[in-house]
C-alpha cells in the first residue's frame, strides 16, 4: 500500500515529491523499425508504436511536397476525404484589387481598398485507398509524392512520435501538466524508475541528452504548485470523462460486456490517480476529488446492477412535477452530478 513517505525520494539529503520535465526530441522524423527495436528492449508494448496509417502518410507527403516548391503562387487544397479516395488539389493564387464595404470597429460603415483572392485548378493528386495508388496529373509530383509516400510509411514524424511518448506516459504514470500549455510535466517521485526508462529511450533515438529533470521538493510551496496542477489538469480530465460517459452510454448496446468494462476501467482509474496525489501531497484536494463523484457512482451502479446510467437520474424521473423534492434533490447532489442528470 502507498504511503507518503513510500512515495517520496530522497536527493541529496531532501525529500523530493517528484520531477518535472519536457518531452525534447529533437530529429524531425524517426524509421519506425528503429523505434520498435528500443521499444522493445525497454521493454514498451510494441502496440503503444503503431504503424503508420496509409491515410495520414499521403496527407504528410502531400504537405512536404508542397514545402519543397519555390512557387508562393501554389496553394495546397484538401478536397474530400471518401472511403475510397483521398483528394488533394494544387491551386494558383490569383489577386485583384477590389473595394471593400462592411462595419467598421470605430462604428458606422465604410468603404476601404483591398485585395481578393480567388484560385484556379492547376492539377489534383489523388490517393486511391482500394489499390494503393497515387493518380496526379502532373508526372514530376506524381513520383516525388509516392516516393515521399514510402518514407513516412515507414516512419513517425517528430509530432506523432511525441504523442506517442506521451501517451505511453499517460497510461504507466500519474503524469500530469505541470503548468498547463507550457510542454512541462510531473511524475511523482516514486514512479521515477519508468520515468528514467523512457527518458532513456529518448536518449538513443536521438543519440543525445534531450530531457532534463528538476527536482521538486517536499516544501509547502512546492506541494502547492502540484496540487495547483493536478486540479488543472483534473478540470480538463473532468471534461474528456464527462464525453465518455456520454459516449458510453450512447453505445452501450453496440458494445461487448468487455468493452464495457474496459472504458469503465479508464474512467475509473482517474479517480485512483487523484487519491495517490492526496496521499503524495499530504493534503484534501476537495475540487479535483469532487470531480469524479459521479463518476464513481456510475462505475458501482453498473457493477451492482449491469445497467450503464447515472444512479440518480431514475429518482429524478419519478419526481418530475414536484418541483419541491426537485429543488431538494438539486441542492443536495454535487455540481458534477447534476451535469450528468436531466432535471
Amino acid at each position: 500500500m502507498l504511503n507518503r513517505s513510500n512515495m517520496l525520494h530522497t536527493v541529496q539529503g531532501m525529500s523530493v515529491i517528484g520531477y518535472t520535465f519536457a518531452i525534447e526530441l529533437k530529429s524531425p522524423m524517426y524509421e519506425r523499425n528503429t523505434v520498435v527495436e528500443l521499444a522493445e528492449k525497454f521493454h514498451f508494448s510494441t502496440k503503444e508504436f503503431p504503424e503508420p496509417t496509409k491515410r495520414n502518410s499521403f496527407k504528410n507527403a502531400m504537405r512536404t511536397q508542397m514545402k519543397k516548391g519555390n512557387e508562393s503562387d501554389k496553394i495546397l487544397h484538401f478536397v474530400e476525404e471518401t472511403s475510397t479516395n483521398i483528394t488533394f488539389q494544387v491551386d494558383k493564387k490569383v489577386l485583384e484589387s477590389c473595394n471593400l464595404f462592411g462595419n467598421s470597429s470605430d462604428g458606422g460603415q465604410t468603404e476601404i481598398e483591398s485585395m481578393i483572392a480567388s484560385y484556379n485548378p492547376v492539377f489534383q493528386v489523388v490517393y486511391d485507398k482500394t489499390t494503393d495508388r497515387v493518380i496526379c496529373q502532373n508526372n514530376e509530383v506524381l513520383m516525388e509524392v509516392y516516393k515521399c509516400l514510402g518514407v513516412y510509411m515507414e516512419s513517425y514524424t517528430k509530432q506523432t512520435l511525441t504523442r506517442y511518448i506521451r501517451n505511453l506516459l499517460e497510461r504507466n504514470t500519474n503524469f500530469i501538466p505541470y503548468i498547463k500549455g507550457t510542454g512541462v510535466y510531473f511524475v511523482p517521485a516514486y514512479q521515477k524508475s519508468y520515468l528514467d526508462r523512457v527518458i532513456n529511450f529518448m536518449y538513443e533515438l536521438d543519440g543525445v541528452k534531450n530531457t532534463t529533470l528538476c527536482e521538486i521538493p517536499a516544501l509547502p510551496n512546492a506541494e502547492s504548485v502540484v496540487a495547483k496542477s493536478v486540479v488543472d489538469s483534473f478540470v480538463d480530465m473532468r471534461n474528456n470523462q464527462r464525453n465518455e460517459i456520454e459516449k458510453l452510454i450512447e453505445d452501450n448496446g453496440q458494445l461487448t460486456e468487455k468493452m464495457k468494462e474496459n472504458r469503465l476501467a479508464e474512467i475509473a482509474k482517474r479517480g485512483e490517480v487523484i487519491a495517490q496525489y492526496e496521499v503524495l501531497l499530504n493534503k484534501e484536494l476537495a475540487e479535483a476529488k469532487e470531480s469524479t463523484k459521479a463518476t464513481e457512482m456510475m462505475i458501482k451502479n453498473y457493477y451492482k446492477f449491469g445497467v450503464l446510467e447515472n444512479p440518480f437520474q431514475k429518482l429524478i424521473d419519478e419526481n418530475k412535477g414536484n418541483t419541491e423534492v426537485l429543488n431538494e434533490i438539486k441542492a443536495t447532489l454535487p455540481d458534477d452530478i447534476l451535469e450528468l442528470v436531466t432535471i
